[in-house]
């Protein structure tokens, strides 16, 4: 484990039943507050591969290199989309740019590429089902991470 987790204990997560591919290359489409308290975390403790990083943010991708070791970043997320090691993309851009989540979403399906997207999935039904139909065309794994959403078992 590197030093970027230092002074939190670490468990591992995987365990020796574990059998199949565990070496996906991952790339993260916003690399602001949720991606570094919760994503890459999780990542690393994991011993996930993340291969990429995309923000329009010149900071974000200074974090995402100095302390996670990512080492190619861009501003322009098609450039991570292009690279062939990046099997899933992470989605963690802010809500408030709904448009702009909803066609990286769809431009990340139209890649290949398997997808993982931070809550909310989009705005409306009619924004999400364009995701849920990119992905279904192209054959790729849609994820919409939701944790956190129910808070007790009363609100299911």
């Amino acid at each position: 484990m590197s030093n970027k987790m230092e002074g939190i204990p670490l468990v591992s997560y995987r365990e020796k039943w574990e059998e199949g591919k565990l070496d996906y290359g991952v790339g993260i489409i916003g690399v602001g507050n949720v991606a570094n308290w919760a994503h890459l975390p999780t990542y690393e403790i994991a011993g996930l591969n993340v291969v990429a990083a995309a923000d329009i943010n010149e900071k974000a991708l200074e974090v995402a290199k100095n302390r996670w070791g990512i080492k190619k970043v861009f501003k322009d997320y098609r450039n991570l989309l292009a690279l062939k090691e990046v099997d899933i993309v992470d989605v963690t851009v802010h809500q408030k740019w709904d448009d702009i989540r909803v066609q990286i979403t769809k431009d990340a399906a139209e890649a290949g590429k398997h997808i993982l997207m931070h809550k909310p999935m989009a705005r409306t039904y009619e924004r999400a089902k364009e995701i849920v139909e990119a992905a279904k065309q192209k054959n790729v794994k849609f994820l919409a991470l939701l944790r956190g959403i129910i808070k007790n078992k009363n609100q299911t």
